[in-house]
């Protein structure tokens, strides 16, 4: 047994070979859409956890009834596990799907308090110079804190590598208060 090649690729590199990939890819696929369905980014990220070993229809035939019944990650986090087991079993591997969304689940309510303000659609410039992004994600935190400890948490810090190795995106902390509350203060 050989051990495998050593990559003599400098870390700034392997960054814009990425980025290039990145571009091409979008400039070569530029209308390229995700065939799985959802309607906001939970669910995005359910139907992609649910996707493994399965088809994409599969996914789409039971995701109705999934989000029916577990239409947010509080609600999917108290989920009955046999009733769970019971909507995804269709797509096979469902204890195992079952154990990763309930802790999933239980992970974006409990540890980080996230709730999602935006989904991922078209998104269309309307004025500026910047390149609008393919995906954007906003995600409400009870307080800055929460929102830079999930930056650092352990469950985010391999997408955060990843995304640092040669995406083209931005994390970014806006303050903000609830418009509804500061409206209702003003009356």
């Amino acid at each position: 047994m050989s051990a495998a090649p050593v990559s003599s690729e400098t870390r700034t590199g392997l960054v814009r070979r990425a980025r290039k990939i990145d571009r091409v890819l979008g400039e070569t696929y530029p209308d390229a859409t995700i065939e799985l369905d959802f309607d906001d980014p939970f669910q995005l990220l359910v139907v992609t956890v649910l996707s493994a070993q399965t088809t994409d229809k599969r996914v789409n035939a039971v995701r109705p009834t999934l989000f029916a019944a577990y239409p947010d990650a509080k609600a999917m986090a108290a989920a009955d596990r046999a009733t769970l087991e019971g909507i995804v079993g269709p797509l096979g591997f469902f204890r195992a799907k079952t154990e990763s969304l309930l802790k999933l689940s239980a992970a974006l309510v409990e540890r980080h308090g996230g709730r999602y303000l935006a989904r991922t659609g078209k998104i269309e410039k309307v004025e500026g110079e910047r390149t609008p992004p393919r995906v954007l994600l906003i995600i409400e935190w009870p307080s800055k804190e929460a929102a830079l400890a999930f930056y650092e948490s352990a469950e985010y810090r391999p997408y955060r590598q990843a995304r640092l190795a040669g995406a083209r995106n931005e994390f970014l902390l806006v303050a903000g208060e609830d418009m509804t509350r500061a409206a209702r203060v003003t009356e």
